[in-house]
């Protein structure tokens, strides 16, 4: 499992399930399955030097990402990057 920070665990229901019990807030999980390709990688490696968020910036896109957006400051304040 890779998490939105780039932090990689075992993909198990434990590790799941302890990633949930640190949640502080009510933020929906979401699995999803994305095609990598060049340009993918690029955005990826862009975003990895920027953001603590780098999955949602480089598969989310529009309203989607603004509203993890908001979630993410709520959660970590302003520091995203």
């Amino acid at each position: 499992m890779v998490t939105d920070d780039l932090s990689v665990s075992p993909l198990s229901m434990i590790s799941g399930l302890s990633k949930l019990t640190n949640v502080e807030s009510t933020v929906e999980f979401e699995v999803k399955t994305v095609e990598f390709g060049v340009n993918e990688a690029l955005e990826f490696l862009e975003a990895s030097f920027q953001s603590k968020i780098v999955l949602s910036e480089t598969f989310l896109k529009g309203r989607e990402f603004d509203d993890l957006a908001l979630i993410w400051k709520e959660i970590y304040g302003n520091n995203l990057v």
